[in-house]
């Protein structure tokens, strides 16, 4: 009995030297994948580092991502290290090196298998506004014109918000200006009914169509009326965009003056008709 407490001793000692040691050398891979040292990485690596430790909190992926070294990141996707695990914040490693503005970075984890989180990183900033992200994820091959679940673009998010810094940028890397949702709206019919009276005008100096009408029948030139946009319906005006409602008030004027001439006339013929009948 004392040979097999001895034994379980010694193996419950030597279990916890060798957790002791793979935690050190976790320590070691994050610390060298910070630093760029590759050689370092691929040491801790071989003596029994986990190619995933600090799930949950910093991977040597989120490490590298912040200092924006490549060669360590290919290191990591050489031994099927995942590109997608979380920090404590919730971010994957490629949405680190787009914060810290890392092109290559990105490019990298894109080539690791990462290329799906890049679509989703593109449209929670498109969401924000966050043009230095959108520019870097852009640099890094995202599709400025790539659309959501509900058919928004990032131009579209960015004449939401507004951010006209955003929209600018967005517009000179490409944009679609006219890009529909499936209700047919676009950047400026959204921006019109929320009164962002530079976006309107950002967009009517660029040319777009602003007859376009939504899947409900509205124009621009509607939304920003019912809402009381004053200064979005004088753009609009300016560009034209009244120019149906006044032809259709010529119609119905001339409409009303035809009935009323017709009633005149009538009245006419009856007293005319009455004059007759008083001579006779």
């Amino acid at each position: 009995m004392y040979c097999t407490v001895t034994r379980r001793s010694a193996y419950g000692r030597m279990r916890r030297r060798r957790r002791a040691f793979q935690n050190r050398m976790n320590a070691m891979l994050i610390a060298c994948a910070a630093r760029g040292d590759v050689t370092g990485v691929l040491r801790a690596l071989r003596r029994g580092a986990n190619k995933d430790a600090g799930a949950g909190q910093e991977t040597a992926f989120h490490a590298a991502a912040v200092g924006g070294h490549v060669d360590v990141i290919d290191a990591l996707a050489a031994v099927e290290a995942e590109p997608r695990m979380l920090d404590c914040d919730g971010r994957t490693p490629l949405e680190v090196a787009a914060l810290h503005f890392k092109v290559d970075a990105v490019k990298a984890f894109v080539r690791a298998g990462a290329s799906d989180d890049l679509h989703r990183i593109w449209f929670k900033y498109a969401e924000e506004a966050n043009f230095h992200v959108l520019m870097t994820l852009t640099a890094a091959g995202a599709d400025v014109n790539a659309e959501d679940n509900v058919g928004y673009s990032a131009l579209m998010y960015a004449a939401v918000k507004p951010s006209t810094a955003c929209f600018h940028a967005l517009l000179t890397l490409g944009a679609e200006k006219e890009h529909e949702t499936p209700w047919g709206h676009t950047a400026l019919t959204l921006a019109a009914e929320r009164g962002h009276d530079v976006i309107v005008t950002t967009l009517i100096l660029s040319g777009v169509n602003v007859h376009q009408v939504t899947y409900y029948g509205e124009t621009a030139y509607d939304l920003a009326a019912s809402n009381g946009h004053v200064t979005c319906v004088q753009a609009l005006l300016l560009a034209g965009a009244g120019a149906d409602y006044s032809d259709a008030e010529s119609e119905n004027e001339t409409t009303d003056d035809e009935g009323d001439f017709e009633d005149d006339w009538d009245s006419d013929d009856s007293g005319f008709s009455s004059c007759e009948s008083d001579d006779e």
